[in-house]
């Protein structure tokens, strides 16, 4: 059995915490360390619209998601709950793709950037090796 099942099965949500708190510490302090600041001295205001708009889209999405797990289900607040949290999601998107210094650059999540080039479907094919 994986010892965090294990602590996860046998202890309290206390131990759990108090378990986390450290390591939780130790991975701060070692990112402060290990991963290097390019941003320099440049100061940036902090992105309280994005802050908000991503973090009330959040709320309000897994506050829907937790009522739906305890009987009677509230619908009618699920559904408030839902609709709000996806347009603040829409308009978090929209903020975060306009403002200057974002709060998270949805650029970062662009999976196009990241994959190969794929082969257009009007290009003509490679010959292959058996071909030759």
């Amino acid at each position: 059995m994986p010892i965090n099942l294990r602590i996860w099965s046998s202890a309290a949500w206390r131990w759990i915490f108090y378990i986390n708190l450290p390591l939780g510490l130790a991975a701060i302090a070692l990112t402060m360390v290990l991963v290097p600041d390019k941003h320099g001295d440049e100061r940036r205001r902090f992105d309280w619209p994005g802050f908000v708009l991503t973090g009330g889209a959040s709320f309000c999405l897994l506050w829907g998601a937790e009522a739906l797990t305890h009987p009677p289900v509230p619908w009618v607040a699920t559904a408030w709950s839902a609709a709000a949290g996806t347009a603040l999601l829409w308009l978090a998107a929209r903020h975060l793709n306009r403002s200057a210094h974002p709060i998270v650059r949805l650029a970062a999540l662009d999976y196009r950037r990241r994959s190969p080039p794929r082969p257009s479907p009007r290009a003509p094919a490679q010959p292959s090796a058996q071909s030759l």
